[in-house]
């Protein structure tokens, strides 16, 4: 009993475990390498067709943003219709421009008869005043006319006899017929200008006046227009001038070098003659060698200093050129 219970106890253990075989092994992998390549191959159509679709909402917002058409077909009809927009554009532009002239044309008109009709108003008043005054009316704002007016406020002195002859019934400070006779006989104040003082070209003087300031502004603007493109031309020739005169600069310097060089070479060749003269050279071929040498050297050194002074010569001629051009200039630009 011992010995079956022993058996089943191991065959219960090893019932528990999987068996696999290596077929199964080897289906499993290429299951799971077809699946994985299917989905890779997925994937891979899916972004492309997603830069597709980008590339092409790329294309088109571009186009709407630029104004460009989407193939041959909206690219000619484009080239025909910009004509035609162009067209629309310069004659809209015109309009406007008329527009806002004349709108500007009336509105100086208006004010140019607001102003004429404060002046005449003003002349009116004057002539008013001055008349009043000559009426004896209206005292003028003078030091005389304000004692005058002074003197004629301040209260007389009554005398007894007067005081008896006047009436009971009427008091002392009240005013007699005479002077509200003169008050309300005082001229009425005109408000019009009589038709024998109407101007009838007034209001066609105005326009003209402003036909003439609108020329004048426009010369101005046309005058401004120009002494910006003469002030452009003359800051170009000063850059062009300031250029040429750092060249100038710089080739000055190479002269100089170049000079110094020549100088110096001189110096070793006086010292060489000396040298062959004294006679303590051994070997008259070696320094005849270096002798030749040394002339090559000078004789390049001197091509090259005659081609730099040339081309200083040329420079300053240009300079030359140049400051005479700027001098047409600015007396042109004075007389404007």
């Amino acid at each position: 009993m011992a010995n079956r219970q022993a058996i089943a106890v191991s065959t219960s253990r090893f019932a528990v475990l999987k068996i696999e075989d290596d077929d199964e092994e080897d289906k499993k992998p290429t299951k799971n390498s077809a699946q994985q390549q299917n989905s890779t191959v997925s994937s891979s159509n899916k972004k492309k067709t997603k830069k597709k679709k980008d590339t092409k909402e790329s294309e088109q917002l571009k186009n709407l943003a630029f104004g460009k058409g989407g193939g041959k077909q909206s690219q000619h009809k484009s080239g025909a219709g910009d004509g035609e927009e162009r067209k629309l554009w310069d004659q809209w532009r015109e309009h406007d421009k008329e527009l806002v002239e004349e709108q500007f044309k009336d509105d100086l008109a208006a004010a140019l008869l607001q102003s004429r009709l404060d002046a005449e108003k003003q002349n009116q008043e004057k002539q008013k005043q001055k008349e009043r005054i000559e009426a004896g009316i209206e005292v003028p704002n003078t030091r005389e006319g304000r004692k005058k007016k002074k003197q004629r406020e301040k209260p007389q002195a009554m005398s007894l006899e007067q005081f008896k002859q006047l009436p009971p019934e009427k008091p002392v400070n009240s005013d007699s017929e005479e002077d509200l006779n003169s008050k309300s006989s005082t001229p009425p104040v005109q408000t019009r200008v009589p038709p024998t003082q109407q101007d009838p070209t007034f209001f066609n003087s105005i326009e003209d006046d402003a036909e003439q300031i609108l020329q004048h502004e426009k010369i101005q603007e046309q005058y401004k227009k120009q002494f910006a493109s003469d002030s452009v031309i003359v800051a170009k020739l000063k850059n062009d001038l300031e250029k040429k005169d750092k060249q100038l600069v710089e080739l000055k310097k190479q002269i100089e070098s170049m000079e110094e060089e020549l100088k110096q070479v001189k110096k070793r060749n006086k010292q060489f003659c000396v040298i062959l003269g004294q006679g303590e050279m051994k070997d008259k071929a070696q320094v005849l060698l270096q002798v030749d040498e040394l002339t090559l050297v000078k004789d390049e050194l001197t091509e090259q200093v005659s081609t730099l002074t040339a081309e200083l010569e040329k420079e300053k001629s240009k300079n030359h050129a140049l400051k005479a051009e700027l001098d047409k200039v600015k007396p042109t630009k004075h007389g404007k």
